[in-house]
C-alpha cells in the first residue's frame, strides 16, 4: 500500500511525499519480520512445552510399572509387563504405537 503511494508521489513529483511513503514501507516491512521472528520463537516454545507434557507424561507412567521382571527370564512376566506399558500409553496425547513387533499386541 505505501510502495503505490510513493511511486504515485514519485509520478506526481512530490519527492517530499514519496521519501515518507517509503520510509513508512520500510517500517512495516521490519514490523512485519519482527512478527514472523516473534510466531517463529513462540512456536519454538510451544514444541518444548509440548515435549515436556509428555516426557513427563511418560515418566509418571514408567514409575507405575515394575520392570525388574524385564531382566527375569520369565518372558511370560515380560511379555505381559511390556503389554500392559504400551496399552497406558495410549493415555500418553499423541503417542501412536508403531505397529508390528512394537506394539506387543
Amino acid at each position: 500500500m505505501e510502495k503505490l503511494k510513493a511511486k504515485k508521489a514519485i509520478e506526481k513529483g512530490n519527492m517530499d511525499g514519496a521519501q515518507i511513503y517509503a520510509e513508512n514501507s520500510i517500517c512495516k516491512c521490519n514490523e512485519q519480520m519482527y512478527y514472523f521472528r516473534l510466531a517463529s520463537h513462540l512456536d519454538a516454545i510451544i514444541a518444548r512445552l509440548d515435549t515436556h507434557a509428555k516426557m513427563m507424561a511418560i515418566n509418571k507412567l514408567m514409575g507405575k510399572f515394575d520392570f525388574k521382571s524385564l531382566v527375569t527370564e520369565n518372558l511370560q512376566k515380560m511379555s505381559e509387563t511390556m503389554r500392559q506399558f504400551v496399552k497406558n500409553m495410549h493415555g500418553v496425547p499423541n503417542w501412536k504405537c508403531g505397529g508390528g513387533s512394537a506394539c506387543l499386541s
